[in-house]
Parts: structure tokens; C-alpha cells; sequence
């Protein structure tokens, strides 16, 4: 896989290979490379962001959420994506999605302090 991998993504490489597989990678980048031979880098690059914006798992930012500032580990996960929050309790080191809504259910996302808020519209 390092050679289809820049040393600088390996970090996030490894995440993507730890939910995919490193089978399902094997099988489709040596693909996906013949696909892009003609593109010059910045339309190469400008597709493969386009590309992995489709995909729900890869482009989601993760917020660890304490109930109290005495928690150790955060209980809850706040995961904002491209279609909307996702709010996930932690078991472990599992995250089972507990609410999902989309952005067309939020009105207003307020930020202050340590308190988030979401309003609904309307």
C-alpha cells in the first residue's frame, strides 16, 4: 500500500484502510490510478476531493461532549457531516449513533463557552 500512499497521508490512510479493508484498498486504487493518468495534478486532486465528499464516513468531523468537567472519557460524540449532526454515545471504544439530523432539521447551531446548542427551524 506505500507506494500508492503519500508519507504524509499515512496517518489518515490508515484510518481509511482500517474501515475499508486492506483487501477492498488493493483491489480498487490500482484501478482508480489508471483512471487519473490524463488529469493533471490539480484536476486529479479537485476529484478526489469531490469524490470522497460523497462518502458519509470520510468526511465527518468529530466532537468529543462531556456531561461535567470531572468526566475522563467524553461519553458523547457530536459528528457534524455534509448532510447534517450526528450525535453518537461512546461504549468503549465504539460509537453507537444515537440521533441523526439532518440540516434541513437545524435552524440555528449556537456555539458559547462549553454549550453547544441546536435550535430547530421555525
Amino acid at each position: 500500500l506505500s507506494k500508492y500512499c503519500p508519507k504524509e497521508w499515512k496517518r489518515e490512510a490508515s484510518k481509511v484502510i482500517a474501515k475499508r479493508g486492506r483487501e477492498y484498498i488493493l483491489r480498487h486504487i490500482p484501478n482508480m490510478h489508471k483512471d487519473q493518468f490524463a488529469l493533471t495534478a490539480s484536476e486529479a486532486h479537485l476529484k478526489y476531493i469531490k469524490e470522497c465528499a460523497q462518502l458519509d464516513d470520510v468526511t465527518v468531523h468529530y466532537y468529543r461532549l462531556y456531561k461535567d468537567k470531572k468526566e475522563v472519557e467524553a461519553s458523547l460524540t457530536l459528528g457534524l457531516t455534509l448532510r447534517g449532526i450526528q450525535i453518537f454515545q461512546n461504549v468503549g471504544s465504539v460509537r453507537q449513533l444515537l440521533y441523526d439530523f439532518p440540516w434541513t432539521n437545524v435552524g440555528k447551531l449556537v456555539f458559547v463557552v462549553s454549550r453547544i446548542t441546536a435550535c430547530s427551524p421555525g
